[in-house]
């Protein structure tokens, strides 16, 4: 039946009208408009897989269906269609340019580049079409894959229901009636979801500038979408209500706006007007973007808030109750916002999360964003001078910029060195870690960070690196006491095998009058007489001191200690002047020290029965460890030990105090060693979350930095199932620390290619924790508009990989986190008898050459799914599976068979000539020894009917059919000797006979062969 007579059947009433309906269903997957000229320019943007979907596949159908559905309650809006067009062409311009210099895709060639597919499915199929994508674009800025899918199903199933009892009276009603009975799959409108989500992330990272700008202003605002709590209510009005203002403004018609939806549409739609936003300024907000006419003000009819600690407001809210979600049971209510906390941020933005998740606990007043980053670059700097490495024998190579140490206090640089703007937006990152998500690295209120731990007086203590390190401290810390320093004294351990408290020293807080024959005041130390302490790490006791006098010695009467209750107290007779004449006491040593002593040292030892009078100045511990270093004050001062000391006052602590007492102490401390025992587990998880940040960054900065799902910092680090097992704790608690233990506590993991893949599907979903041991035989992952493929697979078999996977712009067109894993058993081309006259073997004759031009490699699917467990019990779509993928090698036209290429380079019967990319010293490069007769290869068809004797494949710069002859040749158990650029006989011949004892073992089917 022609549309002609359709049409005329249809408003005659005739009984032609069902037939001729049923069959239009067929026609939406054929039907095509012309494409306006502001949308041509995409096409060239787009691959020819990408075109073929978008113009006769799955998607196609699923948007033409759509428009008919709900074009007829669309407004019209010339103006906003024609300027989305113009800037999905400009961003799919910059794309491309910038896809020119990326790595090459191999056989995913098919799926590289930018998914505009949904765009240009919509833009031949007209106007409403487009507004149907625009759509798309808002449930994805907002919602996740399986969610924005769930809302979708149940606004078409509610505009089913309302067309079913309509009653068509024109043209575009009864299409809409037609596309009511078409049947709309819940895995198209996944798809339909998917390839908007990938246009929305990559076009994000064109407009990024413009994108935060708005972000800034909407994070300020605590508004819904709007109040309706019917879903299909709620999105078809925020729909249409978006689609009327932006037109409006578009054509310089100022609005004002009382809720959030056209808020998301700007930023769904990459499209920004001007704006005016009560309370924030009294100047309008300037977007300068030239397709929005500058007289079309978006004015909010609301004021944003501002917080005064550093918190963002909910932002743009959308809450609904959805139906379609889950299997069975009530509607689920969901909410999500658009803010910072729902969003996608770059590893430089997570860094500064990070940053505030370290600082959590940190108390001082005024404490800043500023005040943090300049104390960690002045930590960092401090630990990697290099006067200060070159004066210690150890070597710490991982406190440079690739362990976690070193990214992020580059982190905290870029925030100093940054725009206002970008630190504007650095400040609510810190906040968010700082305050919202510290456990994020494993900290909370019973395990602070190491550097937290340096606000406290034992903290900063602990980094000292011996007796005399911790003299020097405690020098510096008695500043922050707030006391006279000549009522101070501190008592620290020799390291001398005593414990009859004779190995203990007192020295002075501040200098003191020296003797008769030095003018001025000098620093005195004090030590038991029969200590006979002489000096420690081949230095004597003077030398030791440098400079300060070793005054007589103490009898052991002379100190009185006395430790219970958690209180330590000293009682020093025949103190020198400059104390006892501060206070002296006369009384028996219960009165002065307390009603039960633990500790009296006289000459003949402990006295625990008989009360004595006695007289001396008595002192209690204020600042530090009695059992190892401690301040003294005397007793009844005025003396307030601080609870928390401010990175003005540390830092004048480390850099007052020589620097070989506390710089490989400092290090040690950072790296978790000096930290309390009883928290070692807390502390360990702590560690073991900065690695594994660590670690995650290296990945994601030789991927390019894609972004990374916010919600993500909702996680623990330390509870990632990506992670290597961790067999030995990462740092020891005890004082003797090797360099190694310490350079391990701040290195990154060592991660194989199942756990990279393992932290990117992680860190794409934001809420999956997936285990790598799911994923031994991953070889490319899909999500969004990222390809992550293996980087083996995309290189010659002889070069060494420094990135384990790459990422290629581009997906499969499949909605989730596709985790792509090879067939079992590959299969093979067999050979035909009627070939015969196409297969030369000719004896190899030292040319090197390729004769393998027409070879390509090439991915399909073969349609078998595996879900991984998500934990979602009971919802209705699977975020993450195994895909089943093949790759084909293909000569021309023809396959030549099916190949498992990473198993391959664990094979023992894989070798590489001249592994690492050297160059041998062998000067007959090209000779081929008289005895060897070698059958050279110069066809698939020769290679599938090898002979029995050692071959040559000649592929010599041919990558692709060199890693597919490879891959093919350990399928079929054969010893596979791989030339690098550099092709050396010698070193052949010598790779070959070196292997007789392991071919041997092997037991290979036949003779090697040579890949050149």
């Amino acid at each position: 039946m022609s549309l002609g007579k359709l049409t005329a059947s249809i408003f005659a009433g005739t009984q032609e009208t069902t037939v001729a309906l049923a069959a239009l269903n067929f026609s939406f997957a054929l039907f095509k408009t012309e494409v306006a000229q502001e949308y041509k320019p995409l096409e060239k943007a787009l691959s020819p897989y990408r075109l073929e979907l978008a113009e006769d596949g799955e998607i196609h159908t699923t948007v033409r269906i759509l428009r008919a559905m709900f074009e007829p309650m669309l407004p019209a809006a010339p103006s906003l269609y024609k300027a989305y067009g113009v800037r999905a062409s400009e961003i799919a311009k910059k794309l491309l340019k910038d896809s020119k210099t990326r790595h090459r895709s191999g056989a995913f060639s098919k799926y590289q580049g930018i998914d505009a597919g949904s765009i240009w499915a919509a833009a031949t199929s007209g106007d409403g079409a487009v507004s149907i994508h625009l759509l798309a674009c808002m449930l994805a800025k907002l919602w996740p894959p399986s969610e924005a899918t769930s809302i979708w199903e149940e606004i078409v199933l509610r505009r089913k229901a309302q067309l079913s009892l309509a009653d068509g009276k024109d043209m575009q009603s009864v299409l809409a009636a037609c596309a009511a009975r078409s049947n709309l799959a819940r895995h198209q409108l996944a798809n339909w979801d998917a390839s908007a989500r990938a246009w929305l992330r990559a076009g994000n990272e064109v407009v990024q500038v413009k994108q935060t700008q708005l972000q800034l202003i909407t994070e300020n605002i605590d508004k819904p979408v709007n109040t309706d709590d019917n879903v299909y209510d709620s999105v078809i009005n925020a729909w249409t209500q978006a689609v009327i203002v932006m037109n409006s403004l578009i054509e310089g018609k100022p609005h004002s706006i009382t809720d959030g939806a056209v808020l998301v549409a700007i930023s769904a739609w990459h499209l920004f007007p001007n704006m005016s936003v009560p309370s924030t300024s009294d100047e309008i907000i300037n977007q300068k973007d030239p397709l929005v006419d500058p007289q079309g003000i978006l004015t909010l009819g609301f004021e944003a808030m501002q917080h005064e600690n550093g918190l963002t407001s909910r932002g743009i809210t959308w809450s609904l109750p959805l139906a379609c979600h889950q299997y069975y049971g009530d509607p689920v209510r969901m909410q999500k916002a658009m803010n910072m906390e729902g969003s996608r941020v770059t590893v430089d933005q997570l860094l500064q999360i990070a940053i505030g998740c370290i600082f959590h606990g940190w108390r001082e007043d005024n404490f800043t964003v500023r005040k943090a980053a300049e104390f960690l670059c002045y930590l960092w700097d401090y630990c990697t001078k290099e006067r200060a490495l070159r004066s210690q024998s150890y070597h710490l190579p991982s406190l440079f910029p690739e362990g976690w140490f070193g990214i992020l206090a580059q982190a905290a640089s870029r925030y100093l060195g940054s725009d206002s703007r970008t630190r504007q937006q650095c400040r609510k990152l810190f906040n968010i870690g700082h305050k919202i998500c510290p456990d994020f690295l494993g900290i909370n209120e019973e395990s602070k960070s190491s550097i937290v731990a340096l606000q406290h007086p034992a903290g900063l203590l602990g980094m000292a690196a011996n007796h005399e390190g911790r003299l020097r401290v405690l020098r510096m810390l008695a500043t922050t006491l707030g006391c006279d320093p000549r009522d101070m004294i501190i008592r620290y351990r020799l390291p001398i095998d005593r414990v009859d408290g004779s190995e203990f020293a007192i020295a002075t807080v501040i200098p003191i009058a020296g003797d008769p024959i030095k003018a001025g005041s000098v620093h005195k130390r004090w030590v038991m007489v029969d200590t006979a302490y002489t000096g420690s790490n081949g230095l004597s006791k003077e030398e030791e001191a440098k400079g300060e006098i070793w005054a007589e010695t103490l009898k052991g009467a002379d100190i009185v200690v006395h430790n219970a209750s958690g209180q330590s107290k000293l009682l020093w007779s025949d103190a020198p002047a400059e104390y006892s004449e501060r206070k002296l006491t006369t009384g028996t040593i219960n009165h002065i020290l307390g009603d039960s002593v633990e500790e009296i040292h006289v000459e003949d030892g402990p006295l625990r029965e008989k009360p004595r009078i006695v007289i001396g100045v008595p002192f209690e511990c204020v600042l530090g460890n009695p059992a190892e270093a401690a301040i003294y004050c005397i007793l009844g001062s005025k003396c307030l030990a601080p609870t928390a000391l401010s990175t003005k006052d540390i830092r004048t602590i480390i850099t007052q105090t020589p620097i070989n007492f506390v710089h490989f102490g400092l290090i040690k401390h950072l790296g978790g060693a000096s930290l309390e025992v009883s928290k070692s587990s807390l502390i360990n998880l702590h560690m073991q979350s900065l690695k594994t940040l660590c670690s995650l960054v290296h990945i994601y900065r030789r991927l390019g930095e894609p972004t990374i799902a916010m919600n993500i910092t909702s996680m623990k680090l330390w509870e990632m199932q990506w992670m290597p097992v961790v067999d030995q704790p990462l740092v020891t608690r005890q004082p003797e620390a090797s360099d190694r233990e310490v350079i391990e506590a701040f290195e990154p993991y060592e991660l194989d290619l199942a756990c990279s893949f393992g932290c990117i599907a992680t860190l794409e979903s934001g809420n999956m924790n997936v285990s790598s041991s799911n994923l031994q035989s991953v070889m490319a992952l899909s999500s969004d508009d990222s390809l992550y493929i293996a980087t083996a697979l995309l290189t010659d078999p002889a070069i060494d990989h420094q990135s384990k996977v790459t990422r290629i712009r581009g997906n499969i067109g499949r909605a989730g986190i596709a985790l792509m894993i090879p067939p079992k058993r590959p299969r093979m081309r067999q050979t035909d008898s009627r070939d015969w006259r196409i297969i030369n073997h000719a004896d190899f004759r030292g040319i090197v050459a390729d004769s393998f031009r027409e070879t390509s490699l090439h991915v399909s699917l073969t349609g078998f799914v595996f879900p991984l467990d998500s934990a979602n019990y009971g919802f209705r779509d699977t975020e993450i599976y195994l895909l089943e993928t093949v790759i084909s090698v293909y000569d021309e036209r023809r396959w030549v068979g099916d190949i498992k290429i990473l198993p391959m380079f664990n094979q023992p019967e894989f070798r590489i000539i001249n592994e690492g990319g050297t160059t041998c010293s062998h000067t007959q490069k090209a000779y081929i020894a008289p005895e060897e007769e070698l059958t050279s290869i110069d066809s698939w068809d020769e290679f599938l009917d090898r002979p029995a004797g050692p071959v040559v494949f000649r592929a010599h710069g041919n990558w692709m059919a060199r890693l597919a002859a490879a891959s093919l040749s350990i399928q079929q158990k054969h010893l596979t000797l791989v030339f690098g650029k550099d092709v050396c006989w010698t070193c052949g011949k010598e790779c070959w006979t070196c292997e007789e004892t392991e071919r041997d073992r092997l037991a290979c089917k036949k003779r090697p062969i040579f890949i050149l």
